[in-house]
């Protein structure tokens, strides 16, 4: 009876962590949705900048505002889209703005690190009745330290456990590899945890970090994409453009 007891108070312990668990393909799981991290995104609020410009021997100012800035979690892909009022010189314009964010885990920090890669806003103007993009803007330069929430390495405790004898046995839970997954709404943090005798001394390794290798076969396109001079990109949307009509 005793036990069982004991037995059901270690279980308690780990429900009241708030935490899901998976049979083999993972012991804890820790999801974080979507709508918390535009909660985040919300509290941050809007930003905004303006400059001056000088464009064919013509200078004025333009000012943005950034707003309504969410996050969309899609398979193996966390998007950044946020809603732009410009006003360039003698015209005024509203824009949609998207980029990518790199989604990470640092076991040494425990975090789970959301970073915008690139997220570019071409400020344009009308001169001689014709549009000009006077800069890009790249509001990753905004948003330099990233999002972050905690990670599993928090919930590792030391449990006592009383032995028929009266002794008290103390148990560690050690978090062995946590693998980041980015789902529609959702990214997870599924985690293997490994239960030791606190009493001795055992050799752990690392944290094994794993991430979705789609995830970082997006990132790296992004950042292609991003790398592109303006010559280069305009190369590129001709093409894409000729390719739609032959189809």
């Amino acid at each position: 009876m005793k036990k069982l007891r004991l037995l059901t108070t270690l279980i308690i312990s780990f429900m009241m962590m708030n935490l899901t668990g998976y049979a083999q393909k993972s012991d804890l799981t820790i999801s974080i949705s979507d709508q918390m991290i535009n909660k985040v995104l919300a509290a941050v609020g809007s930003i905004s900048d303006e400059d001056e410009y000088q464009l064919l021997m013509i200078k004025g100012k333009y000012s943005w505002l950034v707003e309504n800035t969410r996050i969309k979690l899609e398979e193996n892909k966390a998007l950044f889209v946020a809603d732009v009022k410009v006003k360039a010189g003698p015209i005024k314009y509203e824009d949609r703005v998207s980029g990518l964010l790199d989604v990470t885990y640092n076991p040494k920090t425990n975090k789970l690190e959301l970073k915008l890669t690139h997220a570019y806003l071409d400020i344009k103007t009308k001169i001689f009745g014709k549009e000009k993009i006077i800069t890009t803007v790249d509001l990753a330069n905004y948003y330099k330290a990233p999002f972050v929430f905690d990670g599993p390495i928090d919930y590792q405790e030391v449990f006592e456990i009383e032995m028929p004898d009266k002794t008290v046995k103390k148990l560690k839970t050690v978090v062995e590899r946590c693998n980041i997954n980015v789902k529609p709404g959702v990214i997870q943090m599924k985690s293997i945890i490994a239960i030791y005798d606190a009493d001795k001394k055992v050799d752990l390794n690392e944290t094994v970090v794993s991430q979705d290798e789609e995830l970082k076969k997006k990132l790296e396109e992004f950042e292609k994409l991003s790398s592109e001079t303006k010559k280069e990109k305009r190369k590129r949307k001709r093409a894409e453009k000729k390719k739609k009509k032959s189809t």
